[in-house]
Parts: C-alpha cells; structure tokens; sequence
C-alpha cells in the first residue's frame, strides 16, 4: 500500500477516535472504515506483532486477519473456564454495534495445558486492535481499543504503519529438521490398537486415537511464511490461524463443528477416510465409523435445538489427497441456547474423541499420554448474531525452533493397527510436503 493510503487511514482513523471521546464511556470501542486493502489479507500476518490472527471460512465468502490485542477473554485453569464462558457471552451481548471475538479452546479444557500449550491457555479468545475484514465483496477496516488515551491511538498508529510497511518476499530457504521423533512410537501405537480393539467390541463404539510428530530445526521458523504455503497448496477448507508471542497454532481443516445464524444451527458428521487415488472408502468399516459421528451429532443436536434433521445420504468429500464421509446436519435452536451450550453439546464429537463419549474418554486417558492442546478442538469466532467454529484438525504447531503435526485415527472393532498407523501419517504428510520439511536426522518411531 502507499504511503499516501497509509496517511489517509490514519487521518481518518483520528478524526473518528476524536469523535469517540464526546461518547459514553464504554468497555470497547470499534472503529469501522470503508477503504480499500490491495493483495491478499494473509500478508498482513508478515507485520510484527506478538498478538496474529486470521480465518477464512470454508466457502472463502469470509475472510479476515487481526492483528494486536485490544481485549481478550482467557482461561488457563480448568476452574477459570466456566467463568471465561460466561465472560465471552457477556462481551458479544455488549453495547450497539456486534462484537466478534476470535480464538479457540483445547480439546480437553478439563485438563491444564502442558509447557508446549501453555501460552495459548485452555482457551482464548480476542478482538485485534487492527483487523481487515471481507465479507463477500466488501471489506472494511475495524479498529478496536479499549482505552482512548493518546498512547493507545499511537501504538494502534504504529501498528498500522507497520502492517502497510513494504517487505521484501520470504526467502527460499527452508527450515531443517536435526531431529525428530514420534508419540507414540509404531510400535506403542500397534499395541495400544490392538489391547484397545476388545473393549471396543464388548462396548460396540469408537475412540479415536492420536499421534504427535515434533522437529527441532536448524532455524526459527516463520511461521506466517509456511501459513502462507499452507493456504496456496490446500485451497478450501477453513483456514486458521492463531499467533501467542512465538506460539503459532494454524491448520487448513475441512471439518465444520457447527454454524449458527440467528437460531438456525448446522453441523456435520466428517469421518471415515481413505486415499483420494486407490483407496477403499465404501466399506463396512469406514461406514461403521461414519455412522456413530452422525449418532453421536443427532443426539448432541437435540439437547440444543427443537428439531433435528439429517441428510439421508452420504457424500463424499475430497480433501488435498484424502476422500472422507460426509453428512449434513441441521436444527433450529431452543430459546436462550447459548453458543457455550452449542459447544458443551458437539465438542468432542466422535469424530475426534469416540462413541459413546464416556466410553470414549475412558479409553483415551488410557491409551493417549500426550496433550492435544488445541489439535482437535474447537477454533473459529462468534458474534451476538452469527458463529462459526471449526475442529482443529490438519494443523501444525509452530514454538520457535520446534514444530509439531497432529493428526488421529478412527478406531472401530474391524481397525487393523499399522493401516491406522498409515492413515496417520497420510494426514501429515501432505503438510510436511507443502511445507518442504527437510529432514537430516531420522525418525524416532
């Protein structure tokens, strides 16, 4: 953008915080401006800042990146996340004008984050200072700050010149992986299908089991650069990403856990997976796993809205190179639900945790020793009239010099260990591919 754009925002960006002091006090205070941004949103994540955010929806009608925090609701206590629900729901009810927060939760919010997750907490959600927002074909500015001091307009100021700053494009060297490793290993992995397959059999359910594969590499990682990479090479889906200081959780998921329009409310069943070329998805297992997802969803469905319909086919997704199961869900929902009760009702759904869920969370204390954090939970962003939340899966974790793929596996009485071990790492090889991983040392698996 040129610098004479650059001083245009900001002068109408004063002239309209000028006007905002003659107003009643309030908790937040939103800016909104009709000018344009010329290239692709996602650059604005090159901008330093310790506090990015960016999602696109999966239909691409939605898109926006934030950038700086101008308020947030956090939680990093299992006993502060009641609260914190309360607290979000309090911040999207406030004032005139809808506020949309944006963030995540982590799968299991029942249980405190380990070291790694620790900078994202359990859950957060927050409104940028500086965010640009496209719906459709329009797209404004929204400036947000919950202080109208002069040093609050400066940092947002500063923030804004360094967003439209000129930067020179990434270079082509890529990180190295020096080492890696697997949790589980191929080995603990077989022997936990395998004990695991019994119980399955006896309760006729489904758990879904996960693996983690971490690289220190040989430099810091930018991870807005592989975000980048990660948008161009997997296009649909939605696209998230979340920046905590060196902390950057991103992913191109293809699973939506639910979207709420006024009282309408619409999920899906996502499970049973098999390679896009050759692979087998019409069988009696991939089909068993499907059919407990859109159980398990039509029961969740119900405790939240007044009827409940289900598609009666199954389609069939194609995503980068897999193909999954799919099945539309919808309902209308009861008066005064709120999106803390839609997301108690469909987070974790057997499609990431396991049917029935008791069951299902038994056998995954027993079986899974590693933390998700947020692989697998819910990520997206709600207002007072609309939300949209996806599962966190297909993602990867970037902490300075060390990165992190997730990825699980359904598991029902006919799973055959090392092919669940293989659909694993089919779902991180095509990140590692577009991120052009390198590897020097071998495997610990």
């Amino acid at each position: 953008m040129s610098h004479k754009f650059t001083e245009a925002l900001i002068e109408a960006l004063t002239e309209r915080w000028a006007s905002l002091r003659t107003r009643t006090a309030a908790d937040l205070y939103q800016i909104r401006l009709d000018l344009p941004f010329e290239g692709p949103l996602a650059r604005l994540l090159s901008t330093p800042s310790t506090r990015k955010v960016y999602w696109q929806s999966r239909d691409a009608a939605t898109e926006y990146v934030g950038l700086g925090m101008a308020i947030e609701v956090t939680a990093s206590d299992p006993q502060e996340v009641p609260a914190m629900w309360r607290d979000l729901e309090a911040r999207i009810h406030q004032g005139d004008t809808p506020v949309r927060l944006y963030g995540g939760a982590a799968f299991d919010a029942a249980r405190p984050p380990d070291a790694l997750w620790h900078p994202m907490g359990l859950m957060r959600f927050w409104v940028p200072q500086v965010a640009v927002q496209r719906d459709g074909d329009r797209l404004h500015w929204v400036i947000s700050t919950a202080a109208l001091e002069d040093a609050s307009h400066d940092e947002i100021v500063q923030l804004i010149k360094a967003a439209l700053q000129p930067r020179p494009e990434p270079g082509e060297a890529w990180p190295r992986s020096l080492n890696s490793s697997m949790q589980p290993t191929r080995s603990q992995w077989s022997d936990r299908v395998t004990t695991v397959i019994p119980d399955l059999i006896q309760a006729r359910g489904k758990v879904v089991l996960s693996a983690r594969e971490s690289h220190t590499c040989d430099r810091s990682v930018e991870s807005s650069h592989w975000f980048q990479s990660l948008r161009s090479q997997s296009p649909g889906g939605f696209q998230y990403f979340f920046q905590v200081g060196d902390l950057a959780f991103m992913g191109v998921s293809p699973e939506c856990l639910y979207e709420r329009h006024g009282m309408s409310l619409t999920t899906e069943a996502l499970a049973g997976t098999a390679k896009l070329k050759g692979g087998l998805l019409d069988t009696h297992k991939e089909n068993r796993e499907h059919d407990f997802v859109i159980r398990d969803m039509a029961e969740a469905l119900a405790k939240v809205c007044t009827d409940v319909r289900c598609d009666s086919t199954k389609e069939r997704l194609a995503w980068q190179d897999l193909v999954h199961l799919k099945t539309a869900l919808q309902g209308t929902l009861k008066t005064d639900v709120t999106d803390t009760q839609i997301v108690r009702a469909l987070h974790p759904s057997a499609a990431v945790l396991g049917y029935p869920r008791d069951k299902a969370w038994q056998w995954l204390s027993t079986y899974e020793d590693h933390a998700r954090g947020w692989y697998a939970g819910p990520v997206g962003w709600l207002d007072r009239n609309h939300a949209q939340f996806a599962v966190a899966i297909r993602c990867v974790l970037v902490v300075s010099h060390s990165i992190h793929f997730y990825a699980g596996a359904g598991l029902v009485q006919e799973s055959q260990p090392l092919e669940e071990w293989q659909e694993v790492k089919n779902k991180m090889q095509h990140f590692k591919k577009i991120l052009r991983l390198n590897q020097t040392g071998p495997i610990k698996s």
